[in-house]
């Protein structure tokens, strides 16, 4: 008898394991060939909105804007007035973006399943400020509906994300943040 409940035990943590792998490749396969996303979400308590194609995206949450034109990043601190480009890593994209970390899972996460179906991400990298993504999927769409990223700096909770495909490739040149007057701009690339 217990050997028949170790082989049941077994095979139902080989199941869960592969249904996380299958939701984990529908989701990076419906990211990485959809021309264009765009996501609205509340990300803790306050409406924000994401478009991304390719690795470029334009994420705009409460006096923040941040672009991401493939090398470049923008962000917009309203509240300062300032405006700081720099070079960011995938790690910081990823925390920044509640959809890029999807395109990079198996070279840049491990995943496995949490006991309530929820998927718990870990980079593979040491020394970064991401310690952990842990999201639950749309069985039909693949794509997040909730989100938890735990970091350095405390966690962020986005949910209420519903994900919409564009037909056409946005050209990297819309994810850039212009300098408006008054503004400050800080280089750190």
């Amino acid at each position: 008898m217990k050997r028949i409940s170790l082989t049941i035990l077994i095979m139902l943590a080989v199941t869960i394991a592969a249904m996380a792998e299958s939701i984990v490749d529908r989701a990076t396969k419906a990211v990485k060939n959809a021309p264009s996303l765009t996501a609205t979400f509340r990300i803790n308590g306050s409406d924000g909105r994401l478009v991304m194609s390719g690795a470029c995206f334009r994420l705009e949450v409460p006096q923040m804007q941040t672009a991401f034109d493939g090398t470049t990043q923008f962000t917009l601190n309203e509240a300062d007035s300032e405006l700081t480009l720099t070079t960011p890593t995938l790690e910081e994209i990823a925390a920044i973006n509640p959809l890029a970390f999807i395109g990079n899972l198996r070279s840049n996460f491990t995943a496995s399943t949490l006991s309530d179906g929820r998927i718990r991400f870990v980079p593979t990298a040491d020394g970064t400020d991401l310690e952990e993504i842990v999201t639950a999927f749309d069985s039909e769409t693949a794509m997040p509906v909730i989100v938890t990223m735990r970091t350095s700096a405390g966690e962020i909770l986005i949910d209420h994300i519903k994900v919409t495909r564009g037909s056409r490739t946005i050209p990297a040149s819309a994810f850039t943040i212009k300098q408006d007057k008054g503004t400050t701009t800080i280089d750190l690339r």
